[in-house]
């Protein structure tokens, strides 16, 4: 892949962007939010590829721009545990209310942060680099270090609910550049078959949905009021007893799920192969 095709690709991440930043500002839906994250995902995605080719190129994203980028997920996260609580119908009115208001305070933030320039900046920082050739040594190199961080991860004796969370990053890596290869770069097909892209999805899905459930128990844990009613303490108690076993049952099925995916080895073979 040469520097113009690396540029056409970034640009096209960058329209994306666009796109959505101009969506989530005429109304902040969940969706174009949700749209929004993952383009800049698989934009980071690929400059950890691009920086593999070169450690000092300054690939890293304004300071403004990644203000939006969390801001964006703070909304989002909230809009999440809105629709779970309310769906529950349990008696949560102080938090469904810090909820109502947690979101407003964050579309302010976004309103208060977001201008077209922003993202002028970002493509100018990223359009401006002069990059070398992105060849497929560097992209079995990448599979393969997602991999041993997926094993290394997968294989510790009692993860943090941060560190599966963490699984998930290097999952979403490795499949968000998997999948931009596979389309850009002819010869590296051959090697993307090797990898499990089914289980590295559904897994991918199944520890998102974990991640969720983890982000709720943290912020009820953390939640209080001194205006909380009994009945909201035991309900807000109710819920993180049962999200607790939750998490636990559903580590150890991403923990066996990911070491099965850590034997993969994603090397080079002719297609006579």
């Amino acid at each position: 892949m040469d520097q113009d095709q690396i540029k056409y690709l970034l640009k096209k991440k960058i329209k994306s962007i666009k796109h959505y930043c101009r969506k989530i500002d005429k109304g902040f839906n969940q969706e174009d939010i949700h749209d929004f994250r993952v383009e800049v995902k698989k934009l980071r995605s690929f400059l950890k590829v691009l920086r593999l080719c070169d450690n000092n190129y300054k690939l890293r994203l304004p300071k403004r721009f990644k203000r939006l980028y969390q801001i964006a997920g703070a909304v989002r996260d909230a809009q999440l545990e809105y629709d779970k609580l309310s769906s529950k119908q349990l008696e949560l009115p102080r938090y469904i209310s810090k909820l109502k208001h947690l979101i407003t305070i964050q579309e302010q933030e976004w309103k208060k942060h977001y201008a077209p320039k922003t993202i002028h900046k970002l493509e100018k920082r990223l359009l401006d680099i002069e990059y070398p050739t992105l060849d497929l040594d560097t992209i079995i190199s990448f599979y393969k270090k997602k991999i041993d961080q997926i094993t290394t991860l997968s294989h510790n004796e009692d993860p943090s609910f941060i560190q599966v969370h963490n699984l998930r990053k290097q999952i979403k890596d490795l499949l968000y550049v998997a999948k931009l290869t596979k389309k850009e770069l002819k010869d590296a097909g051959e090697y993307i078959i090797s990898l499990p892209m089914k289980e590295l999805d559904q897994l991918a899905k199944i520890i998102g949905d974990f991640n969720d459930r983890r982000n709720t128990l943290e912020h009820l844990k953390n939640f209080s009021s001194k205006h909380i009613s009994p009945l909201e303490v035991a309900a807000i108690d109710s819920i993180c007893n049962e999200d607790t076993l939750l998490l636990e049952t559903e580590k150890n099925v991403i923990l066996e799920m990911a070491q099965k995916i850590g034997t993969t080895n994603p090397s080079k073979k002719s297609k006579k192969d």
